[in-house]
């Protein structure tokens, strides 16, 4: 698996790939913190489907990046 750097907005969230749910937003707080902190996080996990980029892991990280 390769990882490189990507635009939050180029990451589309499709609610049919969506296992959780529910987003904590205790944890998403957590993670933005963290974020807050220069800690580095674990990448999301992106599928590419002809150039759509599917989050399919990492709801939660993406969730405090964006904050």
């Amino acid at each position: 698996m390769k990882t490189k750097r990507i635009a939050l907005h180029d990451i589309v969230i499709d609610d049919e790939v969506l296992v959780r749910t529910k987003i904590e937003k205790e944890h998403v707080e957590d993670l933005f913190e963290a974020l807050k902190q220069s800690k580095e996080l674990p990448p999301v996990v992106v599928f590419d489907d002809d150039g759509t980029l599917i989050l399919v892991d990492g709801y939660h990280r993406y969730e405090a990046a964006k904050k």
